[in-house]
């Protein structure tokens, strides 16, 4: 089983179906409704995106639901649920955290579920819109997929 990024992963939630038909680490991944709907949409439209990525910058650890590494930049992909992302303490938390994120690079893209279910394909339309601006995909020369 291969990567597209070299990255320690220690533990990955999964089912046995998954093990068994997954061609890729991120194949592996066992997560909410709407961010498998996006990485279905993703990987058919060939959108490099790490899952349940874990940086570090600086002294601070951050878990994006995607990431993608562009030659001019990179890219956070937040899937935002209704329960966890409605409240106002929320929204104030994803706030900071965007601007943190954005201080350090990186551009911060957010779906609601709600545009998620209804539009997949026009969000990953967004996506590739931002990749193409930030000069393409980044390539890995590490990667064992390709």
């Amino acid at each position: 089983m291969c990567s597209k990024r070299w990255r320690r992963i220690v533990f990955i939630p999964t089912t046995l179906n998954r093990l068994m038909i997954a061609k890729e680490i991120n194949d592996l991944y066992h997560t909410s409704l709407i961010e498998e709907k996006l990485y279905e949409v993703m990987k058919k439209e060939k959108v490099p995106a790490e899952r349940q990525l874990f940086i570090r910058e600086e002294k601070n650890w951050y878990c994006l639901d995607f990431g993608v590494f562009c030659k001019d930049g990179k890219i956070d992909i937040e899937c935002d649920g209704e329960t966890y992302h409605a409240s106002k303490d929320a929204q104030i938390r994803d706030r900071k955290r965007n601007n943190e994120l954005a201080s350090y690079g990186w551009l911060v893209l957010r779906f609601t579920g709600k545009e998620i279910k209804k539009d997949a394909k026009d969000c990953v339309r967004q996506i590739k819109k931002a990749i193409k601006n930030l000069k393409g995909v980044e390539r890995n020369p590490k990667s064992k997929c390709e």
